[in-house]
């Protein structure tokens, strides 16, 4: 899990993209593998904010699936980090 911030979404995308190349040579160097199934990412914004189809991420030339809410370690987090889905009513 990695946590980067922009005042612009696009400049957050290209900065972001940079990152999961690195990423993807460090797991390749250490001869390790990502789990594309399983791998996706959340833009944290504000709830009048949306993100859009053309907003994608890659890693190793594949495209890594944006999801409004994430389970990580047992709690999960949505996109305007409220928790209406952890909440039942």
């Amino acid at each position: 899990m990695f946590f980067l911030s922009h005042k612009s979404l696009e400049k957050l995308l290209e900065i972001m993209n940079a990152e999961l190349i690195k990423i993807s040579e460090w797991f390749n160097a250490n001869k390790l593998s990502l789990n594309s199934d399983k791998t996706n990412y959340i833009a944290i914004c504000s709830t009048h904010k949306r993100m859009t189809s053309n907003n994608t991420l890659y890693i190793n030339n594949t495209p890594i699936v944006y999801t409004h809410s994430s389970k990580f370690l047992g709690v999960l987090i949505d996109s305007h980090l409220t928790w209406k889905d952890r909440i039942m009513l």
